[in-house]
């Protein structure tokens, strides 16, 4: 494990936990900036759209090479909606409302990324299961944070679903910009366990994304980066929702989103940077 890892490691336990207001329901006061961005469904119903046989990834591609001031790592986080999740998520043997998100961590001093998936007790903010790649140790990729030669670098996590509508892999990639850019590869996990009751899976439920920090009280401040976030289902189309009611991390950041294009397409895009928002 490289040293500077071992800091990632050494908090694995309460990188992306869910801060108190969590339970209380705060919201930010500007929307479409750090971790209030816009959220995506398969339908346009509350809580009941579901996506079947498919999932849904999400992708960060960079339009211009991203640096950040504070915070050693930051995190792109596929994050479920908080009240849906609390009224339709699967809960644990206790009857405790379960929450389920991926993310990619990712630090630019030596270009090291982790990927995982969380799980936490709504009711007490507390997490109850988690799985890192790589044994909580780093993958390498040249060009991490890079935009360069006409390429940027490019960071995905999706979640596949089953007949069911409910989650069974979970895939990560992630590759550099620039010249001689590296990459991870694709790396997948199935994210069973005996906490989820219903076939010991989780829903896919109405989600954002949010490049973050990775401590709650931490946020990440970004001097430089912009580029397109993408949404995209497998097999259903895609829709924008504005942000949600309460927000469901309590990392949060600087960065600025812009409004989502191609609503009810096969895929949604927005820009992100430190320009304007939606």
């Amino acid at each position: 494990m490289k040293p500077s890892m071992i800091l990632i490691a050494a908090s694995a336990m309460g990188l992306l936990l869910v801060s108190s207001s969590f339970v209380l329901g705060a919201h930010a006061s500007t929307n479409w900036i750090g971790n209030d961005n816009g959220e995506f469904d398969s339908c346009n119903a509350w809580g009941t759209c579901r996506i079947y046989n498919g999932g849904v990834y999400i992708e960060m591609q960079l339009g211009a090479s991203m640096t950040y001031s504070n915070g050693g790592t930051m995190s792109l986080q596929y994050n479920p909606d908080k009240d849906i999740s609390y009224s339709y998520q699967v809960k644990d043997q206790f009857n405790h409302p379960l929450w389920f998100q991926t993310a990619v961590l990712a630090q630019s001093s030596d270009n090291c990324v982790i990927f995982t998936y969380q799980v936490y007790n709504m009711d007490s903010a507390t997490q109850e299961d988690h799985w890192f790649s790589n044994s909580e140790n780093c993958y390498t990729v040249s060009g991490l944070f890079t935009y360069g030669s006409g390429t940027g670098a490019v960071w995905t996590a999706q979640e596949y679903t089953d007949s069911s509508g409910y989650v069974n892999d979970a895939c990560f990639t992630a590759s550099g910009g620039g010249s001689g850019g590296g990459s991870t590869g694709t790396i997948c996990i199935d994210p069973e366990t005996n906490l989820a009751p219903n076939n010991g899976y989780w829903l896919w439920l109405r989600s954002n994304a949010c490049l973050c920090g990775l401590q709650g009280n931490t946020p990440v401040t970004f001097t430089a980066g912009s580029g397109s976030m993408y949404a995209v289902p497998a097999s259903n189309y895609i829709y924008a929702k504005a942000p949600p009611s309460h927000i469901s991390t309590g990392e949060d950041g600087n960065m600025d989103y812009g409004c989502f294009s191609g609503n009810g397409t096969t895929t949604l895009t927005q820009s992100f940077g430190l320009s304007g928002h939606c």
